[in-house]
């Protein structure tokens, strides 16, 4: 009995270190891999940060460049007629749509869905437009067709897309 009191007064004391010793070690481990982890994250925000703000600077340069002031004004040439205006117009949209396809995957769901519905909206602005004009029409009156239509639009599509991308912007950096 007491060979054994004198192995419990043995291994008790080194039960408990053990146990204590595995317990701060435990911790440390946990402390170093959330830190660890800590800095993973704010590595990836360092290289992912400018990718998004890059896509959603882009995101806005296609929505000003779809939208008809500035498409008007950059596409037409001194005696189109109203169906190449209108042709080309669609042309110069879904390319640049195109050129900017991959920005979705840096930007929300809700951004990219609110692009491609300005994208389609302002197509089928100048569509309705075209649709209305004779077969002889001219470019002029083409384009004054589409403005007539945007005025009468309470706020164009292509602005509404880059409020949302300029608020989903300020959101980065809250």
């Amino acid at each position: 009995m007491e060979d054994f009191l004198d192995l419990l007064k043995i291994i008790l004391p080194s039960a408990i270190v053990f146990l204590t010793a595995y317990l701060l070690f435990k911790q440390y481990l946990e402390k170093s891999a959330e830190r660890q982890l800590k800095e993973i994250q704010a590595e990836t925000q360092k290289t992912v940060l400018p990718l998004r703000l890059q896509a959603y600077e882009r995101v806005v340069l296609f929505l000003e460049r779809i939208s008809p002031n500035n498409l008007l004004m950059r596409t037409y040439k001194p005696g189109m007629s109203a169906k190449l205006f209108q042709a080309e117009l669609v042309r110069v949209i879904r390319e640049e749509y195109e050129h900017n396809m991959t920005q979705q995957v840096y930007v929300s769901h809700n951004c990219w869905i609110l692009l491609k519905n300005a994208k389609e909206e302002t197509i089928r602005m100048i569509n309705i437009a075209g649709a209305n004009l004779g077969n002889d029409a001219t470019g002029l009156e083409l384009s004054a067709a589409i403005f007539e239509i945007g005025q009468k639009i309470d706020k164009m599509p292509s602005d509404q897309a880059i409020n949302f991308a300029k608020n989903e912007v300020q959101k980065l950096f809250q």
